[in-house]
């Protein structure tokens, strides 16, 4: 049986990885190309965070304290359909769906899923929260001027 904490990671880090493909898809579509590169490369960095936690010596002894795996699943469910989708988007609707896709993490407690953690393995979750909480504020204040240039 395949140990529940590392297939968690293991989907967190898929996760983050599908964040960076969403974002980089939205380079490639909208005028603030470095923005959504920026956010990108972020997640690269983040998925790489976790998947150097799968190969943690305590990752055996860490519990998780909920059965996430249902929930992850569907959230790169919903990535990868965003990914995929042909459907036209505009940069508001890009903007708020980021947003709402990284405060859904902070508001599910995401990263909160696990007890028991080594002090190398909670810095690394602490960092993540950290980090999709500058993404959640980025998204946010792009937002913003979004919609200042779009009054003007």
């Amino acid at each position: 049986m395949k140990n529940r904490t590392k297939e968690t990671i293991e989907l967190m880090a898929e996760s983050e990885q599908n964040f960076a493909k969403l974002y980089l898809k939205y380079s490639q579509i909208f005028p603030n190309k470095k923005f959504w590169e920026n956010l990108a490369k972020d997640e690269t960095s983040h998925a790489q965070w976790l998947k150097a936690l799968t190969q943690s010596r305590d990752v055996k002894e860490i519990d998780i304290t909920i059965a996430p795996p249902a929930f992850i699943k569907v959230m790169n469910l919903s990535l990868e359909k965003q990914i995929g989708s042909e459907a036209e988007i505009s940069l508001k609707q890009a903007l708020v769906k980021a947003k709402h896709l990284e405060n859904t993490f902070l508001e599910n407690n995401y990263f909160a899923i696990f007890k028991g953690l080594g002090s190398t393995f909670r810095q690394t979750i602490e960092k993540l929260i950290t980090e999709t909480e500058k993404h959640r504020d980025k998204i946010a204040k792009e937002l913003e001027r979004y919609a200042e240039t779009e009054q003007k």
